[in-house]
């Protein structure tokens, strides 16, 4: 090939060197391969997890570029570097380096967002979370939504190894070992996982080479996408370093440098530095991704794969084996060694290694080489170390992000060459500072090699992205809106904030671009806010508002998190048309334009002038004319509704006004256009033609007022529409009208007139009904598709009455009933309506007589720009829920992707250590209690028991009573009924305990022994000991006692009640709200019982579970134990229940707080998540009691000795279903009229009929409000089963994107039979059933029932 040849081959672009090949294969009579086994493969996306803080591509090339060494010495919180280190390589069971590569926040994890559960994300290996969270980064960065993959071929490679974390959970026991340790271990589930989150249905493989693994994974899924397996590829690789063993056996090696950083090619070279991270890639066919306008970073050429074979050792590199997996890859790129620029090498600073690996790219690049033309080679492993199964992935996007910036990396530590690499041979460079890239006579072109410790090599060639030729845009739209959603509240307001930065960090950005990539690639929750801007700086100040909890000037935020909202059109009557009505929507918007066109073609002949030049070619005054304004509304209602349907807005019912309903019946397919036109242009004719034109008046007057003012002039004038309860329209002959209208005024109502062409609706239509019923009869009439509400009756019309002539005909001439439609819809639930016509009065009566509650939006508005108006509709409709398709609102616009900010992921600590039953939690709430007293020292604060409110007292807040404002005047008398509150429950508790009887006293949960206290001051005779697991609240505690002279008497005890045996025997035991923190609850109440004397009373205040299954409450470590539980752990340990008061509502009404997230914002500011989470969970104590799932009895117990243990269940089971309501017991007690109740007598089966509280209340609850407690007993049951916060389930979300696996389901499916009797098909649970779909289910099927489950049922046949 001539050199003049070979210039301009290297200048043309992959495709049409590909192409020219194929041609001059052709023209030699030689066989043209498939050009899929080499089609370039587009880089379209990266996510990242690398050492130094790299977590993005954007730090990731800040790291590279500022030569950023991330190397540290091991982080404690992996394991003490001390005691494994030892500078002596032969130390048995020690490592001779302190330091590695680490990722920050490795136990760090959002599980909600990924539907685990907490107890699931518990057992996750690290790696599995980091790989979900950075393959949904990855497609984020490649502007695609992941739930637009659904079902279709991407595929899933992913190199890695099961992990370290298998080891960890095994090392907690075989007991701890549960149905998830396998899947929640094995690599390959999660690669399976991946798939099964986004629903991907292409090869979903994990791949174990070692070191080469996720380069191996490259080169398939390369394969993969070339042979049509795969249509879209996630590809990468994970590695963590968990535990010490594996630096043992490298230490023992001497693979490992001993100061931990790969040195590569130095003379220095002593070895590798371990680190660790997690990489995926966006891989596409090129032609693909071009037409898809993704962006492209950088293309992959070629890529081989091979083996050593026998080499000297099974780990030891073959020099021969690595010259031929690059030329591999290089003939499967079509490309000259001399192409190359760039080698991103293995490089892991060996000794051995270095040397044969530099040897064999000179071997493949050196013959051909220009000196003057060096080939650089340098090593990413310099900067985050050797990530092993991570480290090709490393490497591969270090150079896709060289490639888009033109520039080579500096690599680390170079100083002096290794002597054993004969560099005068080889015409290499080694770049040690950031150096620019220049182009050569072709593209940029690099390879990148990854050589596994067992033998397997890979090459991959990458080339600079192509220049793609954009298309040339037409007039563009003046606005835009961008859309942001998230799983919550908080992340909405963090994503705000990324886009703040990236949008001051980016001022160059597109503004058509950044809005189309936030819309159409990312995908859509409940949380919303969309806002609409002409410019970044203004969408910048906009989204700013975001971030800031505020509502934008232009744009919407959702109300509340909810379901999919269904949309209501209602199309605008005649007498709204303007000249140049949506021309800036033909001016810009394809779809409008080309159906104007459309029906343009249809009127001209029927017309007799051109649509589009009556409204927008200077003829506006034919507006004047019924013949020409009602054909042009009809048009433009009509194009309207298919902008918006075109934008995935698609209407659930129709309603118009007037002529808008045959807008309406045109949607609803009863018509065609062509038929609609018609009709409407030979309507306006026909009323044309009338002799008298007549007027209209509305009037504000409801229409019974009014139709007594019409009496005697029926023939003349009459009602035509009645818009609203005191919005009614008048019609007929003007002097008719007039003198309604002047009777009506004599009685203050007001009116206003209509600019209207004729009397619509009144009996001036009558003469051109039989006319215009002889058009009607040669329509082909079709059935509704969707909801199409009448004007003739204000109703959903039948198929079989609209769809013929005789109703259009009444339909002229009847009163338009469009307050009693639109009333309609609303009483059935609609909520979000849109006018689809030129001015928006059909919405503002809604909003006038419905209230806010709905979504009012107009299309077009006088006097605002359409799209202005349009796509501030549009974020309107987005935040309330409505599903839009947002590649589609972008159609004839800038459709090519940017990079954006990711997702702001709520992480949290996951840990194998994260829910073990222990005290730490509860401990540290205690001591975060104990300051907040301290801090609040100028005020009394009651003891951290609430106590009973008869009734809910405005203003009252428990939670200020930990902070009080000293500027609060009402904190006195706040802080008076809490005591009063505490002082009252005090009595009905300790009713009946005769106090002289009683020598000893025990408190099992102390807290800062206030009970104690108060108890030694009303009897000195008590000797009185107190229990805590709090050292800080015993402190506060004993400095009390000490100040009150009460150290003699009483004592306080470091010690856990479950577990150590208490320090006496006592006649009194007392327990106030501690027992829910208990697990060990068995183990409680056998150490009480063996330290109680015979007759002895425990009193107790504690919740209980209405349900026959606990409430737990992780984040505050509660647990709520049924009513059949409490009888059954009583009982075995010979506790008799003397009585129980219920003081379910009282305490409700205590823990009432009507502004709770205002003042737990304030009280708990700078309280950590611990504190916070205990005292949200008092919060949701209030919540259960008020719904009933929960019920809080004041117990009193006596240990009974004579009584055997079935009879003393029976006993205690029928006590606590017949509580003592708190009334009545604090009626006896305040008339000192109170009697201890004598033993009751129990039958053998008394025990077995009851069904629990919570059914009982909902059996007995309106049917309107079953609703309510359904949602929260689901809500309850659900957290439970996922081991998850009851508030961070979202009720509208799939139940099986919660993490419910089809046992938990099952599980879920039996408690609800068992409880209500209802018996929901396994499918219905399946099958995308929500919580909230759930409720109502179940509360139809009860309703139809009317009977709850009378025990326990066994699991059905055929669900195990």
């Amino acid at each position: 090939m001539s050199d003049v040849m070979e210039k301009l081959v290297r200048g043309l672009s992959p495709e049409k060197r590909v192409n020219l090949a194929k041609m001059l294969l052709r023209s030699a009579g030689e066989s043209v391969p498939e050009s899929s086994a080499t089609e370039p493969i587009a880089i379209i996306g990266v996510g990242c997890r690398f050492p130094g803080g790299a977590n993005s591509p954007e730090s990731y090339w800040k790291l590279l570029s500022g030569g950023v060494d991330a190397v540290q010495e091991v982080p404690s919180s992996r394991w003490d570097v001390n005691a494994y280190y030892d500078p002596d390589p032969s130390v048995p069971g020690k490592v001779y380096t302190r330091n590695g590569a680490f990722v920050d926040g490795v136990d760090l994890f959002d599980p909600y967002f990924f539907g685990i559960p907490p107890r699931s994300a518990v057992n996750l290996d690290p790696q599995h979370r980091l790989l979900l969270e950075v393959t949904w980064e990855a497609l984020e960065n490649a502007g695609i939504s992941p739930r637009s993959l659904a079902g279709s071929k991407t595929g899933i490679f992913v190199g890695g190894a099961t992990g370290e974390y298998t080891q960890l959970r095994a090392d907690e026991g075989a007991d701890r070992i549960d149905a998830s340790y396998l899947t929640g271990t094995l690599l390959t589930f999660a690669t399976g996982r991946l798939s099964h989150f986004l629903d991907l249905q292409g090869p979903s493989l994990a791949v174990d080479t070692a070191c080469s693994s996720s380069l191996v994974a490259v080169h398939l899924a390369c394969q993969s996408l070339r042979s049509g397996e795969s249509s879209l590829a996630l590809v990468g690789g994970v590695s963590l370093l968990l535990m010490p063993q594996g630096w043992i056996t490298t230490s023992k090696a001497r693979m490992l440098a001993v100061d931990g950083r790969c040195k590569t090619f130095d003379a220095s070279a002593d070895g590798y530095g371990r680190g660790e991270g997690c990489g995926m890639v966006v891989l596409k066919r090129l032609s693909e991704a071009i037409k898809d306008e993704d962006n492209i970073l950088a293309v992959i050429r070629g890529t081989a794969t091979n083996q050593d074979g026998h080499s000297s050792d099974l780990t030891v590199p073959n020099g021969l084996a690595q010259q031929q997996v690059i030329r591999k890859a290089l003939d499967n790129a079509g490309l000259q060694p001399e192409q190359v620029d760039y080698v991103e090498a293995h490089g892991t600073g060996t000794a051995l290694g270095d040397p044969i690996e530099m040897r064999a790219i000179g071997a493949v690049f050196g013959p051909t080489r220009e000196k003057s033309r060096p080939l650089r080679v340098g090593s990413v492993k310099t900067n985050i170390g050797h990530l092993e199964f991570a480290s090709g992935i490393a490497g591969l996007i270090k150079l896709a992000l060289s490639l888009k910036h033109r520039e080579i990396p500096a690599h680390l530590h170079f100083k002096r060459g290794n002597p054993y690499i004969p560099w005068n041979e080889l015409p290499v460079e080694i770049p040690t500072q950031l150096t620019p890239w220049a182009a050569g006579q072709g593209p940029r072109v690099a390879g990148v090699s990854s050589f596994g410790a067992s033998g397997t090599n890979a090459h991959v060639v990458l080339e600079e992205a192509p220049e793609v030729e954009r298309k040339a845009e037409g007039k563009g739209r003046p606005l835009h809106v961008m859309s942001l959603s998230a799983r919550n509240a908080e992340s909405l307001r963090e994503l705000a904030s990324r886009y703040v930065k990236y949008l001051e960090a980016h001022p160059e950005a597109k503004l058509e671009e950044v809005c189309f990539t936030a819309n159409a690639g990312r995908a859509h929750f409940a949380h919303r806010a969309a806002v609409v801007a002409e410019s970044v700086q203004q969408l910048r100040e906009q989204v700013e508002a975001l971030a800031k909890g505020e509502a934008p000037e232009q744009g919407a935020v959702s109300r509340e998190a909810g379901r999919v909202q269904e949309v209501v059109f209602l199309f605008t009557g005649q007498g709204s048309q303007a000249e140049g009505m949506g021309q800036e929507l033909y001016e810009t918007e394809p779809v409008f334009r080309e159906t104007m066109k459309r029906c343009d073609e249809v009127l001209r002949p029927l017309m007799g002038e051109s649509l589009v030049e009556v409204l927008y070619g200077g003829k506006g005054a034919l507006l004047s004319k019924a013949s020409v304004a009602q054909p042009a509304l009809f048009a433009v209602e009509y194009a309207l509704a298919k902008v918006w349907m075109g934008w995935g807005v698609k209407p659930g019912a129709v309603l118009g006004h007037s002529l808008g309903e045959y807008v309406a019946a045109c949607v609803a397919e009863v018509m065609s256009l062509e038929e609609g036109l018609e009709l409407v242009a030979k309507r306006g004719q026909l009323m044309e033609g009338l002799g008298e034109k007549g007027k209209m008046v509305v009037v504000m007057a409801e229409e019974g007022k009014v139709r007594q003012a019409l009496k005697g002039k029926e023939s003349r004038v009459s009602v035509a529409a009645v818009n609203g309860p005191r919005e009614t329209v008048v019609a007929g002959g003007e002097k008719e009208v007039e003198g309604v209208v002047e009777e009506l005024r004599k009685e203050g109502v007001e009116s206003r007139e209509l600019k209207t062409t004729h009397a619509f609706h009144s009996p001036l239509m009558e003469p051109m009904l039989e006319e215009y019923g002889k058009v009607l009869g040669k329509v082909k009439w079709g059935r509704p598709s969707v909801e199409l509400v009448g004007n003739v009756s204000g109703r959903p019309v039948k198929g079989e009455e609209v769809s013929q002539g005789e109703y259009w005909k009444k339909q002229v001439r009847e009163p338009v009933k469009y307050w009693e439609g639109l009333k309609g819809l609303y009483e059935r639930g609609q909520r979000v309506f849109v006018e689809v016509g030129p001015k928006p009065t059909l919405v503002a009566v809604g909003r006038k007589y419905l209230g806010e509650e709905g979504e009012w939006v107009g299309t077009l508005k006088p006097g605002v720009g359409d799209w202005k108006q349009m796509l501030g509709g549009l974020a309107k409709l987005y935040a309330r829920g409505v599903e839009v398709d947002w590649a589609s609102v972008s159609a004839g616009g800038a459709r090519r992707r940017t990079s954006l900010p990711t997702y702001p992921f709520q992480r949290e600590r996951y840990w194998i250590d994260s829910l073990i039953p222990n005290t730490d939690t509860l401990v540290s709430f205690y001591r975060s209690v104990v300051h907040l007293l301290e801090v609040n020292s100028a005020f009394e604060v009651p003891s951290l028991r609430f106590a009973t409110l008869r009734e809910v007292i405005p203003g009252f807040s428990w939670i200020s009573l930990y902070r009080p404002e000293p500027q609060e005047q009402s904190y006195r008398a706040y802080y008076d009924i809490a005591l009063k509150a505490n002082q009252e429950m005090a009595r009905i508790l300790y009713r009946g305990v005769d106090f002289s009887t009683r020598t000893r006293v025990l408190d099992i949960g102390c807290g800062h022994a206030a009970d104690l206290v108060d108890l030694a001051r009303a009897h000195p005779h008590l000797e009185l000991h107190g229990c805590n697991i709090s050292p800080d609240q015993i402190e506060v505690g004993r400095q009390r006692i000490r100040a009150l002279g009460l150290d003699g008497r009483v004592l306080l005890h470091y010690q856990d009640s479950s577990r150590d045996q208490f320090p006496s025997t006592y006649d009194l035991v007392i327990a106030y709200q501690v027992i829910h923190h208990i697990r060990a609850k068995s183990d409680l109440f056998a150490n009480i019982s063996r330290s109680m004397k015979p007759g002895g009373l425990l009193i107790m205040a504690e919740t209980m579970s209405n349900m026959v299954s606990p409430i737990e409450h992780p984040e505050s470590t509660t647990q709520f134990v049924p009513v059949g539980e409490w009888a059954e752990l009583l009982a075995r340990n010979h506790l008799r229940v003397v009585e129980c008061v219920d003081a379910t509502q009282e305490i409700a009404n205590f823990l009432h707080d009507a502004e709770f997230p205002k003042n737990f914002e304030r009280v708990t500011r700078d309280s950590d998540a611990v504190t916070r989470e205990h005292l949200h969970g008092i919060h949701m104590l209030g919540e259960l009691l008020s719904r009933r799932l929960a019920a809080y009895g004041l117990f009193m117990v006596t240990k009974d000795d004579s009584r055997d243990v079935e009879t003393l269940r029976r006993i205690n089971r029928t006590q606590l279903n017949k509580q003592l309501p708190y009334a009545t017991a604090y009626s006896q007690v305040e008339a000192k009229q109170y009697v201890v109740p004598p033993v009751p007598e129990v039958s053998a089966s008394a025990a077995d009929s009851e069904t629990s509280a919570f059914a009982h209340a909902l059996l007995n609850a309106d049917a309107s409000q079953r609703g309510v407690l359904l949602d929260g007993y689901l809500r309850e049951q659900t957290a439970n089963l996922l081991r998850m916060p009851a508030a961070k389930l979202d009720l509208s979300q799939p139940l099986h994107t919660l993490g419910m696996d089809s046992l938990l389901t099952m599980e879920l499916k039996h408690k609800i039979h068992v409880e209500t009797g209802v018996n929901v098909p396994l499918d219905e649970l399946l099958e995308g059933a929500s919580l909230a779909r759930l409720s109502k289910s179940v509360a139809e099927r009860l309703s139809s029932t009317g009977v709850a489950a009378p025990k326990a049922a066994d699991w059905e046949e055929g669900e195990l």
